[in-house]
Parts: structure tokens; C-alpha cells; sequence
């Protein structure tokens, strides 16, 4: 099964190739787990057409591989290296493989709202996209899911029930192995694809999810409570292969670079409205229950995080990188608390 995958997957790769070869001169294929029609995938369609509107049929076209068709971050990474593919919207987990300080932005409690994490892209963002040109990347948007919230079959209001609650954790993810290591939870191990399923067989009870994902996946329907407490902030990049991209003449870098920070910053402020009504309706609608941490609890919450986060740059990221953003951050913070 899997050399058929295989032998479909470079087949497609190369019926593209020939055709675009004759289309256009500078060919972006982009790999992504957004399904085809999505609001990512129309964006960057519609990039290709803009470019080509400007400069001609037979000068730029991106064309995306939706529904994780590319299989996984990894193999996707491994495939642009090797000039298969040349870009790929990617997770928080799927960046740090091109840039490992990246996963730095996924530790618990990293970002509490909007604001501050706009505020680091306004003031650390270009750090980051140097990072990745020094890996052969060239960083075209940040993408974003949102704020992870606990849903759960039964209610979560410390970390006791969050022990007893099944969670789950996917193979690979260090980060939330961290903060179930530091609250001694035993996690299940999971995939993407089995979550729906053991939700419904109540192999796990508990789930971590953005809203507006949380519908996408029809997970909803296997949760009543709703902890009022965001774990995480959820985000990602899109990246395109660095020698194609300044294989371009400059007037074609400058364009697909504006229209990627336009479309992509009308992305966000839709995905946040999304997240807010999602929240909403599966609270008025569905009838998720909101339940709020216990007195002392949110206090111990922000301890083990800061724990986890502690742990992880003592074995895997750089600590000197974690600082800056963290004093960035606690800055920011201090000034906005003073100014109100």
C-alpha cells in the first residue's frame, strides 16, 4: 500500500511538472493539510492568478496539493529539500523541522491573547524569517488555529480532573509531553486521523482544540464542558523553497511577498472572528457547558506551564531565544497592565 502512495504521489508530482512546464516559468508547489476549497488553499490560488494577472500567464503559478495528499511535515520538508515540492503551509511542529527555536512559540501559555502575539511578530518576526533563509526558506506568511481550549466529556476545573480525564497526546509532540511529564498525567497515545474515533469509543475523554477546528472536525458532538482556560496559541507558516524564490526577478519577489502579507493578514483577522463565533455558538447553540477554573488552580495551571517550559530548554530548544521572547512578552505585559 505504501509504494502505491508512493508511486501516486510522484506521478501526480510529475504530470504537474510536465504540464506547468509549458505554463508558466517560475512553478510554486505547495503541499498542505488544509482541505481543498479551504479559505488557506483559495488564498493562495487566488495568489497565482493575481501574479499571473500582472506578469503574464507564463511567469509565476502555485499550485497546492490540499488534504495532507503530501503525507506528513516531515516528508513534505524532505520532499521540497529534494526539489519534488517547493513550499508547504506547516505547523508550529512542522516549522520547528526547518527551524527549531520555532516550536518555542507553541509552549504553554507562550501567548495569552491576540494582541501579544501580534506584538511579537510586529517586534521578533523578522528574526525568525532570517532563521529560516539560513535553512534554504524563504518565510511568506504566519498562519494561525487559534487558542487551544480543553473540551472534555466531563467537567475540568483543576489539575486533578485534567489527570483523570484521558487526555490525549499525538506521537512526537515533546511540548505537551513536557506538561503532562510535570503533572504526572499518563497520556493516550493517538493520531489525527483515530481522535474522532476513540472520543467516540471513550478511549480518550478529553481533547485539546481551537473552537472553530473543534466543529470543523465534528469533535463537538463527543464533548459537554468547555475549561475557560487556553492552554496554547496555535500557529504556523507558509515557507517556499529559497533558490526558487530568488531564481525570480526582483519585481516578481516584491509582488508575491505583498499579496502572501495581504491575504494572509485578512486570514487571521477571519480565523479570530471565526474562533470568537465558534466559541459562542458552542456555548448558546450546542449547549457546552463553560466551566471556570477552581480558585488557586489557575495559579497552579501557570505554574506547571512555566515548569514545562523551563524543562524544554533545558534538552531541547535554546534558552537564550526563549528569554528574549519571554522578557519581550513580560514586558509588553508590565506596559499594558501600567497603561491600564
Amino acid at each position: 500500500m505504501k509504494h502505491i502512495r508512493l508511486t501516486l504521489t510522484i506521478l501526480t508530482l510529475l504530470a504537474f511538472s510536465a504540464v506547468s512546464a509549458f505554463a508558466a516559468k517560475y512553478n510554486f508547489l505547495i503541499a498542505t493539510d488544509a482541505p481543498a476549497g479551504s479559505s488557506w488553499v483559495k488564498a493562495m490560488e487566488e495568489i497565482s492568478l493575481k501574479m499571473q494577472k500582472k506578469f503574464g500567464k507564463d511567469s509565476v503559478e502555485i499550485k497546492v496539493f490540499a488534504g495532507g495528499t503530501m503525507r506528513d511535515n516531515s516528508a513534505v520538508i524532505k520532499k521540497i529539500k529534494m526539489k519534488q515540492l517547493s513550499g508547504a503551509a506547516l505547523s508550529s511542529g512542522g516549522a520547528q523541522l526547518i527551524c527549531k527555536d520555532f516550536g518555542i512559540l507553541g509552549f504553554p501559555r507562550m501567548f495569552r491573547t491576540y494582541d501579544e502575539y501580534d506584538y511579537f511578530i510586529d517586534n521578533m518576526g523578522g528574526y525568525f524569517e532570517k532563521e529560516f533563509e539560513k535553512n534554504g526558506f524563504v518565510l511568506m506568511g504566519w498562519s494561525e488555529v487559534g487558542f487551544i481550549q480543553i473540551f472534555s466529556k466531563k467537567p475540568i476545573s483543576n489539575v486533578e480532573e485534567l489527570r483523570n480525564g484521558k487526555p490525549f497526546i499525538l506521537e512526537g509532540d515533546t511540548i505537551t509531553k513536557a506538561l503532562y511529564d510535570e503533572i504526572k498525567i499518563k497520556p493516550v497515545t493517538t493520531r489525527m486521523a483515530d481522535i474522532m474515533t476513540d472520543l467516540n469509543t471513550g478511549r480518550i475523554e478529553t481533547t485539546f482544540c481551537a473552537p472553530y477546528a473543534l466543529i470543523a472536525t465534528q469533535w463537538f458532538t463527543k464533548v459537554s464542558y468547555m475549561t475557560n482556560f487556553p492552554i496554547t496559541f496555535m500557529l504556523g507558516t507558509i515557507v517556499v523553497d529559497k533558490d526558487l524564490f530568488y531564481s525570480m526577478p526582483k519585481e516578481y519577489q516584491t509582488e508575491m511577498k505583498s499579496l502572501f502579507k495581504e491575504y494572509m493578514t485578512k486570514l487571521t483577522k477571519q480565523m479570530r472572528k471565526d474562533n470568537d463565533s465558534a466559541k459562542e455558538n458552542l456555548i448558546t447553540k450546542v449547549g457546552i457547558k463553560q466551566v471556570e477554573v477552581e480558585p488557586g488552580s489557575a495559579k497552579i495551571f501557570e505554574d506547571v506551564c512555566e515548569k514545562a517550559s523551563d524543562n524544554l530548554v533545558k534538552t531541547e530548544y535554546n534558552r537564550e531565544t526563549y528569554e528574549t521572547i519571554k522578557t519581550l512578552l513580560d514586558n509588553y505585559r508590565a506596559k499594558k497592565g501600567t497603561n491600564e
